[in-house]
């Protein structure tokens, strides 16, 4: 039986970035473009099973991010938080349409 308060919460969204995929994927992975628009600073890029750590100066915030998967020009899975509680998941495609960005509680 379904209950809303057991579910998990899934929040998705999508964004139309008129740029080619290989500059929005590098975007993502490389902080010197990242800390730009995201996040103030970075201990590194985003590697397949690397740990680094995600810095905003103004919030005195740091988030460890576990790099599950990257697929380039296509996917990056991180983990994040203080205890990994968070799944991020950004899919990439040229063309058109929108691929969603979607942030899933594990």
């Amino acid at each position: 039986m379904y209950h809303p308060f057991k579910a998990r919460p899934t929040a998705k969204t999508g964004m139309l970035i008129r740029k080619p995929i290989a500059q929005v994927f590098d975007a993502f992975i490389n902080p010197d473009v990242t800390t730009r628009f995201w996040f103030t600073r970075s201990s590194g890029r985003l590697e397949a099973g690397k740990t680094c750590e995600w810095i905003w100066d103004m919030y005195e915030l740091a988030v460890p991010v576990l790099v599950q998967k990257v697929e380039p020009f296509r996917k990056i899975v991180i983990d994040w938080g203080s205890g990994r509680d968070q799944t991020g998941r950004r899919s990439f495609s040229a063309g058109a349409s929108c691929q969603p960005l979607s942030r899933n509680p594990r």
